[in-house]
């Protein structure tokens, strides 16, 4: 029930102190599954917010992910700045998870996630395919609802040389979309 799992969530924080690199993973995951049952997650929280701005990058990753699964609306605003800077990040892993968890922060506060075109746009000039890939489907999903801003998105990276197979397919797709949208 929401209280044992509240309860849990408290007693988990003395598990960040753990040096057990395996312990601390499964923490993550465990903290990504409850967080649907869970009331109260502000110290968890905290706990991953120092987690994501840390020195570790072997745990930054994770906690971007847990973090982000926990977060609201109103706490999105507190992290804001966390993510991006996690977005345009020199570490592959750190900035492709910040990119992927704004995809699913979208769906829950999309006016807040707007604000990170400009890192989004940052990070399409990556050298690492994954991240420059989930750069470009983070844009692509801003900027869905609007068809010129699409356009302009399509035109722009069609040009510019993507280094990643999987940007270009995604480029594909949403060409395609724009087509089939015409066309109808």
């Amino acid at each position: 029930g929401t209280m044992e799992a509240t309860e849990t969530f408290f007693a988990m924080t003395k598990l960040f102190q753990s040096k057990d690199l395996t312990l601390l993973r499964m923490l993550y995951l465990c903290i990504k599954e409850m967080a649907y049952i869970v009331g109260d997650v502000i110290i968890v929280t905290s706990c991953l917010t120092k987690d994501m701005t840390g020195r570790e990058d072997q745990f930054r990753a994770p906690a971007i992910r847990a973090l982000c699964r926990i977060t609201d609306t109103t706490m999105l605003q507190s992290i804001e700045r966390y993510m991006k800077q996690a977005i345009v990040d020199k570490v592959h892993s750190v900035s492709s998870a910040a990119l992927t968890s704004s995809l699913h922060l979208a769906k829950t506060s999309p006016d807040v996630v707007k604000r990170w075109v400009n890192e989004a746009q940052e990070a399409v000039n990556s050298d690492n395919i994954m991240v420059q890939h989930h750069a470009l489907g983070l844009l692509y999903h801003i900027r869905k609802n609007d068809k010129l801003a699409v356009t302009k998105l399509v035109n722009k990276y069609t040009r510019h040389s993507l280094k990643s197979p999987y940007a270009y397919c995604l480029l594909i797709r949403i060409a395609c979309k724009l087509l089939e949208e015409d066309n109808a």
